[in-house]
């Protein structure tokens, strides 16, 4: 799920405020059947970057479901896990990565993994949340065969899931696997859900506080999960769960697991006294 630089800050703020308000616990039902994903891992962005077998490794056994990752393409068609268009914020080189050559980047940036590097890492231990970016793609036939050829050990859905805030690259991703296909809402959220429900998406996110409940339930009626980002705080979380959201996206998604199983154990327990 994408940010522009102010994001964090607001997302902060908007977090601080929904962890002041009460919220009553979910049910055990939602407890038991809500996910969390680490979006671009467990990292400080200075020892520790997103998007690299540094920060996904420590979510292995961690109970945390799986991994949000971000996927651009080199200039020779080879997908990488990367968010930013230029290497300027980790790297603080100002080149784009669609302009350097997969053996460059390697050489160069050797942190920052191929798709099929992170399917073979992860596969059958962490499900797999990727996001595909909106860009130029000179070639989209043979660009959707490096994705298909980097998630072929994998099964759709159950493996994994693709994801964009694009119309246009979530119709392009329609070529690799129709049915596990997630739009992510900002703002549009209106179009973005319609987009789901014409398109019979796998699912709909979007950032817990601005998805509207009735759009919540439409796609919950439909069978599609309903995924959020980023609530860090307990009340936020359970915020999210009451109003019907399953998946959850998380900076911090060790700290959000550790609220989960405290909730499920408190439910479990109040059961049994």
């Amino acid at each position: 799920m994408a940010f522009t630089q102010f994001d964090p800050y607001l997302m902060a703020a908007v977090d601080a405020m929904f962890a002041m308000l009460p919220r009553r616990r979910p049910s055990a039902a939602a407890l038991q059947t809500a996910r969390v994903y680490s979006h671009r891992g467990e990292r400080d962005d200075r020892e520790i970057l997103e998007d690299t077998f540094a920060a996904y490794d420590p979510l292995l056994d961690s109970g945390v479901c799986g991994i949000e990752c971000d996927v651009r393409f080199s200039r020779d068609g080879v997908p990488m896990v990367f968010h930013d268009a230029t290497l300027h914020r980790l790297y603080g080189c100002h080149e784009r990565l669609a302009d350097l050559g997969h053996a460059d980047l390697q050489a160069r940036f050797p942190r920052i993994p191929t798709l099929a590097e992170l399917v073979r890492r992860y596969a059958g231990k962490l499900e797999l949340m990727i996001e595909f970016k909106a860009e130029p793609r000179a070639d989209p036939a043979a660009g959707l065969q490096a994705v298909q050829q980097a998630l072929a050990p994998l099964q759709p859905v159950r493996d994994y899931h693709v994801m964009s805030l694009d119309i246009e690259t979530l119709d392009w991703l329609g070529g690799l696997a129709h049915e596990c296909r997630i739009p992510i809402a900002r703002a549009n959220v209106r179009t973005m859900s319609d987009y789901a429900g014409q398109q019979k998406c796998a699912g709909f996110t979007g950032h817990y506080a601005l998805l509207p409940p009735a759009a919540m339930a439409l796609h919950r009626h439909a069978g599609r999960p309903v995924g959020v980002g980023f609530p860090e705080s307990r009340n936020a979380l359970f915020f999210a769960l009451n109003r019907g959201a399953r998946w959850i996206f998380s900076n911090r998604a060790l700290h959000l697991q550790m609220l989960l199983d405290q909730a499920r154990a408190a439910s479990r327990n109040s059961k049994t006294s």
